[in-house]
């Protein structure tokens, strides 16, 4: 399962996840190594970067990974091969019904197998950059 839980800009008609630096910069992060042909540098293996000015990115935002567990929506914190971890605000009874374990008030999670998961979905949100 892919998970994209984090900011996002286009860039040249390109999807990148975006970063922001301590110095108030902009990065833009690939995977790609094509992008190196157009300005991006080897940040480590198999990752590649470049630093950007707000005014050459586009339709930013953040994307978050959802997914349907025995009827209920939840938030994908992560996943592996064969199983992930969910994430939901509910109620305690709900928690106990559903073999939850609370992360913090009203906060529970659950490592579940993907097979168990019905229906899985990124959710956008625009933001000024």
């Amino acid at each position: 399962m892919k998970l994209r839980n984090d900011y996002y800009a286009t860039f040249r008609g390109k999807e990148f996840r975006l970063v922001y630096l301590n110095d108030g910069g902009l990065e833009l992060v690939s995977e790609d190594p094509v992008d190196l042909a157009i300005g991006f540098s080897k940040h480590s293996e198999g990752i590649f970067t470049l630093k950007a000015k707000k005014e050459d990115l586009s339709n930013p935002r953040e994307i978050s990974t959802y997914a349907k567990y025995k009827g209920h929506r939840f938030f994908v914190e992560s996943s592996k091969a064969d199983s992930a971890i969910l994430v939901t605000e509910c109620s305690p009874a709900l928690a106990d019904q559903l073999g939850l374990e609370q992360m913090e008030r009203d906060i529970f999670y659950k490592k579940v197998l993907i097979s168990e998961i019905s229906d899985v979905w990124e959710e956008s949100r625009q933001f000024k950059l």
